[in-house]
């Protein structure tokens, strides 16, 4: 079923619902094992598994998917843990071995990452079961067949480019990171046409070790988590974290720990960010540990530094906190974090080169501002921003033109409200200049010459715009983009004195203020790339920047960001 299709229970599930016998831990063992089945099946064969082997868990399924089905009983025990005495890593423990986010991990490999013995995991998943049937035995008639769909108002368009990507991101909260990245990729191989002397998928005419047997379960990982079934709090790293600096007293308050968080994004303290965000996750595991705004800002801000790192763990995050803003919010789908999250969403999958689907994200986004509209100063940024990354979108995919500039008309209209807001003042003048010299390039040279005077006379006064805005002491980040979108502009005008000069400012910021990881490493892709393109530019070293420790070269865009002009076969040498 595709995302957003909403579909009401047949009258034969309905009847079935108020039919249920009282269930026990034996049923709930017997529709674990039979979930389990349908994902070790290859999903290439579409039948599935006949008979659960439980009347009652036969009526409590009635038509489900076997999706749908795990992402009911997950939602089932997450949404019940506190009054069923549960704890977050009982839950955590049994929704993986039961493979409910549509992988399984063994027990041996969570209890080694819960640091206990397979004996007592084995115990507690039992101990999980009995408690899940009296669950199942009060839940209303309807009550699990309503947990398998989203609330109302949270469905959105999703394309398999955003799925595949979020999968990728999941397999960094895999023990086996290594092992889920080669199943998902070697999937992705086999999506691509078949080979044409052996009429087989690319990667079985290749080595068959265990990784590559793995790929053929990736589809129905895709399926379930096409249904937000809850994401962990923390992965293996931030516990491997945790182990290592045990002897570090950190505080025991939820909220003294998120703002602690804050504070290090804020001031640019990167190394600080991995022990305290896995200690956060231990205090905040999930909506009812420390409460709705706690979880909900928990998720935003390991969105944010994940973001900020590049790394591709971002959309599992954002994709969480707009589910988990729709589902736990008092406000529901009205709440400005699910706009947050869709936002973010965007953000990472423009990140990873799927602008297609950013695109639509960034207008959902949108939408939802219209039908909610911002209620402060930060929320109408947010809108600013979105309609400055459709913009800017469209200028990364050399789409259409008319799209970016009615985009640039809201921008402008938004910023003239508030023109005091530097901010916005500055992302305007920004995405305005960026538009201008990806539209106004030559793809053959990669050359700024504009069909027009006029356009070329938009392109030099939007950049003295930009650059007046940048004078003073604006922020570190702004600094940066600044010297950045300079050595941009002085590629596509062929300007060595400029790019020289940009080339020196970043490092001086770099120098005094310390700098970002991501900034840097797509500053000097730029700089390779002007070598490239013109004997000028190649006596320009690189930058030195700082290191960035939640920046992982396999969770990080293959290309830089936001690169803009990049030389192509033809425009080389």
């Amino acid at each position: 079923m595709t995302a957003g299709h909403e579909r009401q229970p047949s009258e034969s599930t309905s009847k079935e619902s108020r039919t249920i016998a009282v269930v026990t831990a034996a049923d709930v063992y017997l529709l674990r094992s039979w979930l389990l089945d349908d994902l070790r099946k290859e999903h290439q064969d579409p039948t599935a598994p006949t008979s659960i082997g439980s009347p009652s868990m036969t009526e409590t399924i009635g038509s489900l998917s076997p999706a749908e089905a795990r992402t009911a009983l997950a939602w089932t025990v997450v949404d019940n843990r506190v009054d069923a005495g549960l704890s977050s890593e009982d839950v955590l423990l049994w929704i993986e071995t039961s493979g409910l986010r549509g992988v399984r991990i063994s027990v041996t490999d969570m209890a080694r990452d819960l640091q206990i013995s397979a004996r007592q995991a084995h115990r507690r998943i039992r101990q999980v079961d009995c408690v899940v049937a009296g669950l199942l035995s009060d839940l209303p008639p309807g009550g699990f067949y309503r947990r398998a769909r989203r609330p109302k108002g949270s469905q959105c368009q999703i394309d398999d480019a955003e799925m595949l990507t979020a999968v990728y991101a999941e397999c960094f909260s895999m023990p086996d990171t290594r092992r889920a990245l080669d199943a998902v990729r070697m999937y992705a191989r086999n999506q691509r046409p078949t080979n044409a002397v052996k009429g087989r998928p690319a990667y079985l005419a290749g080595n068959k070790d265990d990784r590559y047997r793995d790929a053929k379960r990736v589809a129905e990982w895709i399926n379930t988590l096409a249904h937000n079934p809850p994401v962990p709090s923390t992965t293996p790293s931030d516990r491997a974290t945790l182990a290592a600096c045990r002897d570090i007293e950190l505080s025991t308050d939820p909220q003294v720990a998120l703002q602690q968080i804050r504070n290090a994004i804020s001031t640019n303290q990167r190394e600080a960010l991995p022990l305290l965000i896995a200690h956060a996750g231990r205090l905040v595991s999930d909506a009812d540990t420390a409460g709705v705004s706690a979880w909900l800002d928990y998720l935003q801000l390991r969105f944010h530094a994940a973001m900020e790192s590049e790394h591709i763990t971002a959309l599992r995050y954002a994709r969480a906190l707009q589910a988990n803003a729709t589902r736990f919010s008092p406000a529901g789908v009205a709440d400005p974090q699910v706009r947050k999250g869709i936002a973010g969403r965007g953000h990472v999958l423009q990140m990873f080169g799927h602008y297609d689907a950013a695109l639509r994200c960034y207008h959902q986004s949108v939408r939802h501002a219209v039908y909610f509209p911002p209620a402060d100063h930060g929320q109408l940024e947010d809108l600013h921003d979105a309609y400055a990354q459709i913009a800017y979108t469209e200028a990364l995919r050399r789409g259409n033109p008319s799209h970016a500039m009615n985009a640039l008309r809201h921008v402008n209209q938004l910023a003239d409200q508030q023109s005091d807001v530097i901010e916005i003042q500055f992302t305007r003048a920004r995405r305005i200049l960026e538009v201008a010299i990806s539209f106004g390039v030559r793809s053959e040279s990669l050359t700024l010459a504009p069909l027009t005077r006029r356009a070329e006379s938009l392109v030099e006064n939007s950049f003295a715009q930009f650059s007046k805005l940048t004078d003073g002491r604006p922020s570190v980040n702004r600094m940066l983009a600044a010297q950045d979108i300079k050595l941009l502009y002085a590629i596509a005008t062929r300007d060595a004195g400029l790019a020289k000069a940009a080339r020196e400012e970043y490092q001086r910021v770099n120098d005094i203020f310390g700098g970002y990881a991501n900034l840097t490493d797509r500053f000097n892709r730029r700089l390779r790339e002007a070598a490239i393109l013109s004997k000028a530019f190649r006596d320009l070293p690189a930058v030195s920047g700082p290191s960035d420790p939640l920046r992982v070269p396999a969770a990080s865009p293959q290309r830089p960001t936001g690169l803009l002009v990049q030389p192509t076969a033809k425009s080389r040498g």
